[in-house]
């Protein structure tokens, strides 16, 4: 009696089957969605207006919020607290709404195969990395208070109510002791807006 397993697929040929199957399933991009919907190169600019017009309203929502905690005559929690609200509700619907401009510029005709000028990005990288990190979580309505040569806060990743958050000035970088997160400036702004490596570059250098 032949072995029952003699007829089975190896796993070799399994695998490359699965990846070609994978492949057969991926999504065209860039300029191969133009050639297959020519029809978008009129439609993309228009919705990628939509979505600049909606991300300043979201903005403009955000800081008139932000403005009205900041003079009202509430304790410092409560105003903590709303920054929070604030940050969490409109700070997400910005990163979703960043996902979709982006996507949507990727598309457009102009920079179909156009490839990232390094020296230029590489001076962008250098001016973010030079971004003092403190300004930026200040201005994002982090609240910092001076602990030796480091500054503390309460982590904006995680709920606690003892400060666990550390911002180190003299290395740009951050360490929260409560739930691990950390890095430098450029991750922070990465994890606060929900955008990619090159967005939060873009972002520092227009700070």
């Amino acid at each position: 009696m032949k072995d029952e397993c003699e007829n089975e697929i190896p796993d070799e040929l399994f695998s490359k089957l699965e990846k070609d199957w994978e492949c057969s399933q991926s999504l065209p991009k860039g300029n191969e969605l133009m050639q297959i919907f020519p029809e978008a190169i009129r439609i993309v600019p228009e919705k990628l207006k939509e979505w600049q017009e909606e991300k300043e309203r979201v903005s403009s929502v955000a800081m008139t919020k932000l403005i009205i905690i900041k003079e009202s005559s509430v304790d410092e929690f409560s105003k903590w607290f709303y920054v929070r609200i604030v940050v969490h509700l409109e700070g997400r619907e910005l990163a979703v709404i960043t996902r979709h401009i982006n996507h949507l510029k990727f598309l457009l005709p102009e920079n179909e195969n156009k490839s990232c000028d390094r020296r230029e990005f590489e001076v962008m990288l250098e001016k973010a990395r030079a971004h003092p990190i403190i300004n930026f979580a200040e201005n994002f309505g982090m609240r910092l208070r001076p602990a030796g040569k480091r500054f503390v806060s309460l982590c904006p990743f995680h709920n606690e109510k003892t400060p666990s958050f550390m911002v180190y000035p003299e290395t740009n970088s951050f360490h929260c002791f409560g739930c691990g997160e950390h890095g430098d400036q450029i991750n922070l702004v990465m994890k606060l807006h929900g955008i990619d490596f090159i967005s939060a570059v873009k972002l520092l250098n227009n700070q």
